[in-house]
């Protein structure tokens, strides 16, 4: 089983041995900071477009929880605070570079006039 406990912490990742539970678990951590950093990049394109064309339009399903998610600053377990910190990345870099690449995957399509991807 691959549950956050108490006694289980970041640090002690370096010293564990990359046992098949273990890749399962870093697995399933690593699919979560892709799937809210993608949700979070469709909010900021739903607010983009909201703001171009002039009316509220309903938000991506999983923004609110995914934007709370990745702006908590807090480090308790399974926070993106910790999650970080089992793939030894700084938060706060993170989270410029998930809004970046949006912005950068925005710019590119913008460029080459393809559809603007919604997933960084």
């Amino acid at each position: 089983m691959c549950k956050p406990s108490d006694d289980f912490l970041v640090s002690d990742v370096a010293d564990m041995s990359r046992d098949p539970q273990t890749e399962a678990c870093l697995r399933m951590w690593a699919a979560k900071l892709i799937t809210h950093s993608r949700d979070y990049a469709d909010g900021i394109e739903h607010a983009e477009k909201t703001s171009r064309v002039g009316y509220a339009m309903p938000e991506p399903k999983n923004f609110s929880k995914a934007k709370t998610w990745i702006l908590d600053d807090d480090d308790h377990i399974a926070s993106f605070v910790w999650v970080c910190g089992l793939f030894e990345l700084d938060p706060k870099r993170a989270r410029r570079q998930i809004v970046q690449r949006w912005q950068d995957n925005t710019k590119a399509a913008r460029r080459h006039g393809t559809k603007v991807p919604t997933h960084a």
